[in-house]
């Protein structure tokens, strides 16, 4: 069997699917629930790692499996799914694009890290890592990008900030 399909995951992929429902549901204008998807998700995000961990006779497959899915996860839910939501809050010109892209593209960089750095320590140590809000890769900063999707376009009747959502 491909992949691993026990209650150690299953909340990661309830999260994906909730995150993945938001993206859609921002997709057709239903911007509050979609929002609400994003928290949903991140509470998901949450407890998923918590979960895992109390199942004590875990195979080193299925540990390391879990790191990668939650990242894979991460990425989408608090990385795309974000972007997506602030696009279609209004981020939507150049600048704008361009913000996101890059919003993006440190997600995944620091989630690839985060992976390396993860596996490097399990190979030298047995003790598990414990991630946070304070260490969650894009979780901290997804709330300063909808804030500024949301300032956006409040400010963009100003004529003076039209080039951002062109």
């Amino acid at each position: 069997m491909l992949g691993v399909y026990d209650y150690t995951v299953i909340l990661t992929y309830i999260s994906l699917w909730i995150s993945i429902g938001g993206m859609m549901l921002s997709l057709n204008g239903h911007l509050d629930l979609a929002v609400l998807c994003l928290a949903l998700s991140g509470l998901c995000d949450m407890f998923d790692g918590k979960i895992a961990r109390t199942k004590k006779d875990r195979t080193e497959i299925e540990k390391r499996f879990g790191i990668q899915i939650d990242s894979l996860c991460d990425i989408v839910c608090f990385g795309v799914g974000p972007a997506i939501i602030c696009y279609c809050m209004g981020m939507n010109g150049i600048v704008g694009v361009l913000i996101l892209m890059f919003y993006v593209l440190a997600g995944l960089i620091r989630l690839a890290w985060f992976n390396v750095t993860e596996e490097c320590r399990q190979d030298e140590t047995t003790e598990s890592v414990i991630r946070d809000c304070r260490s969650h890769p894009c979780r901290s900063h997804y709330r300063f990008l909808l804030c500024f999707a949301h300032f956006c376009t409040v400010i963009s009747e100003s004529h003076c900030m039209r080039w951002f959502f062109l």
